[in-house]
């Protein structure tokens, strides 16, 4: 579960359940997991190009 299915189904995971041994079940863990993800989910987004705006109107 601490990896998540990802980019398979566009499903993260995150949260002090997910976090490193050390941090299992505590604020710090939830933290830790949290950015993990974030930094996968930006990566991915980063790869396909979803998020930059990209063939969005401004309106006008």
């Amino acid at each position: 579960m601490r990896e998540g299915m990802g980019v398979e189904r566009g499903v993260w995971f995150a949260g002090e359940h997910t976090a490193p041994f050390v941090g299992l079940g505590t604020t710090s863990g939830a933290y830790w997991s949290g950015e993990a993800v974030a930094g996968r989910i930006c990566e991915f987004l980063a790869g396909t190009g979803l998020g930059t705006g990209a063939g969005t109107s401004t309106g006008g």
